[in-house]
């Protein structure tokens, strides 16, 4: 429950302070108004770049991220890339926050057998790699959406890393850094 403030304090003594009535007058002086106070729990309410997009509507899936690649519910694919090492790359609307997609990967990626880098983040913004076997990704993943609700995420594969490095999504000048095989 919250405290009055100082502002309510000094009201309710105003009230209080008023007279009430003339001396030895016959007539009832009024009862004072009542008012309800209604305590509302806080809530937390992401906040949204004043640069932020309009979320897109989905595009065609990607038929080339392994099925058993853990995604949140709601995640679509909206735009295929092509990277110059040949791995294959999109652009995916994940319907979950930053925060709870990492939540998300940390929990399921190890249950389905994927091992995870080390990671790394920053306001807005985190990405990591990701193997099993030979095979093996990073992804980046972005607020940069109007709806706090909902994700950007820019995700690579590679069937093989023993064969090709896997970039690690990376926005720093320097671009793309190589991460080599399962190791």
């Amino acid at each position: 429950m919250r405290r009055p403030g100082p502002v309510a304090i000094a009201v309710v003594a105003a009230i209080v302070a008023v007279p009430t009535g003339a001396c030895g007058g016959d007539k009832k002086a009024a009862a004072p108004k009542t008012t309800t106070t209604v305590a509302r729990p806080s809530t937390t309410v992401p906040t949204v770049s004043p640069n932020c997009q309009a979320v897109p509507p989905p595009g065609q899936p990607f038929t080339w991220l392994p099925s058993d690649l853990p995604m949140p519910p709601g995640t679509y694919a909206v735009k295929e890339t092509s990277l110059s090492n040949g791995s294959k790359a999109g652009t995916m609307v994940v319907a979950s926050s930053l925060t709870d997609f990492v939540k998300f990967a940390l929990a399921e990626y190890p249950k389905a057998g994927y091992r995870l880098g080390r990671g790394d983040s920053e306001q807005g913004e985190a990405e990591d790699n990701f193997v099993k076997g030979t095979s093996g990704g990073a992804w980046r993943i972005r607020s940069s959406y109007c709806d706090p609700g909902k994700s950007e995420l820019f995700i690579t594969y590679i069937p093989d890393v023993n064969k090709t490095p896997v970039l690690t999504p990376s926005t720093t000048a320097a671009g793309p850094q190589s991460t080599l095989g399962p190791g």
